[in-house]
């Protein structure tokens, strides 16, 4: 793990604390799903068939006014046409490890 960090210009203990932030955030999308799988198996209904049941909150119950941005979110589909959540996270915390290095990198490459 430490040699895929080795030369991106992290002083050590900031690769071991970029290689726990991953390892969290992998850890934490598995432990979720592991979850989900074991809600299914004692529950005997999946998530999808879970939301089918409520469906009628959203359209007799829900107050599209106290609500608008779920209201906006819903109405966008944002709820039916989820994300690759594991992959969306992935790369904002890819996002966030490269920030520090690139204004690294930047200050290098100005003093030069």
């Amino acid at each position: 793990m430490l040699e895929a960090v080795a030369g991106i210009g992290l002083k050590g203990s900031e690769m071991v604390a970029v290689i726990k932030l991953v390892q969290g955030y992998v850890q934490g999308v598995a432990r979720s799903a592991v979850e989900a799988i074991q809600v299914v198996k004692e529950t005997g209904v999946s998530e999808d068939q879970w939301w089918s049941e409520r469906i009628g909150f959203w359209e007799e119950i829900f107050d599209v006014e106290s609500f608008p941005t779920m209201t906006a979110v819903w109405e966008s589909g944002g709820f039916q046409e989820p994300e690759d959540d594991f992959e969306f996270g992935l790369q904002r915390v890819l996002d966030g490890i490269e920030t520090p290095v690139a204004e690294r990198q930047a200050g290098r490459h100005k003093s030069e």
